[in-house]
């Protein structure tokens, strides 16, 4: 069990497999595995920070993708299953490198094979 969130919440995503479980995130630098028939958070991400929609999971429910309001590593997947960091996207290359670019929105491609 965790205690929540501490902060504002932008973003929450049911679970496309299991329709009692949602995640959330927000400010407090933590995504927040919710289970409905418990009342209570169950587990927990800690470090993206959400600042807008940016939470999605796949269709297939294994992978959670989110987007973070930092300037660096602003993409991230994780592991439905066990939480952890499976890989941080690097979507930014030349010019860009030198204007931060923060992620308010994220969610992945949807349809037939369809990656992100």
């Amino acid at each position: 069990r965790t205690p929540g969130h501490s902060n504002r919440v932008f973003s929450m995503k049911f679970h496309p497999t299991m329709r009692s479980v949602l995640v959330t995130g927000g400010w407090d630098n933590t995504v927040q595995f919710w289970d409905l028939r418990r009342g209570h958070a169950v587990r927990a991400i800690f470090g993206p920070h959400v600042c807008g929609d940016s939470i999605d999971i796949s269709e297939d429910g294994l992978t959670i993708l989110t987007g973070s309001w930092r300037i660096d590593r602003q993409l991230q997947l994780w592991d439905f299953r066990t939480e952890r960091l499976m890989d941080t996207l690097h979507w930014r290359s030349g010019a860009s490198l030198a204007q931060p670019c923060m992620v308010y929105a994220a969610q992945f491609s949807k349809g037939d094979g369809s990656k992100l």
